[in-house]
């Protein structure tokens, strides 16, 4: 089970609640990167990755997101898997192109996509942000 209070990222990334794992890192040392990582992105990756369809199609699916409120990052986290990490293309990649091929693309996407996510997060002004959830809300 997971500990109810948020534990800080010792890699000076500004994120809210995050993934812990309680027997890891024992003694206190720095934690790896990716255990800073928020559970919402990680079930963003997951709702983009498993999703059925082209990228048009998440384009509603983003603005059912942005009407609750979905934090920002975590839209772009789910446009950039829906439209690179597809389970039925990793599969065509690895049969076509091989494993090792198949499996640097998503690990080279999955880290871009993260980058991106935090870059836009924190360039974009919030009132920007606001504004586009004001527009969702009336779609």
């Amino acid at each position: 089970p997971l500990p109810l209070e948020p534990h800080k990222c010792q890699h000076n990334v500004s994120l809210e609640p995050l993934v812990y794992d309680p027997h890891l890192q024992d003694d206190g040392s720095k934690k790896p990167l990716l255990y800073c990582l928020h559970k919402q992105y990680l079930l963003a990756f997951f709702f983009g990755t498993v999703a059925a369809g082209p990228l048009y199609g998440a384009f509603p699916v983003a603005a059912v997101f942005m009407k609750k409120r979905v934090k920002f990052s975590n839209i772009v986290i789910l446009m950039g898997a829906w439209s690179t990490t597809k389970i039925p293309m990793l599969l065509f990649e690895i049969s076509s192109l091989g494993f090792k091929f198949a499996l640097s693309r998503l690990a080279i996407n999955i880290l871009v996509i993260i980058i991106i996510a935090y870059v836009m997060g924190a360039l974009i002004k919030k009132e920007d942000v606001d504004k586009m959830y004001e527009k969702a809300e009336n779609l």
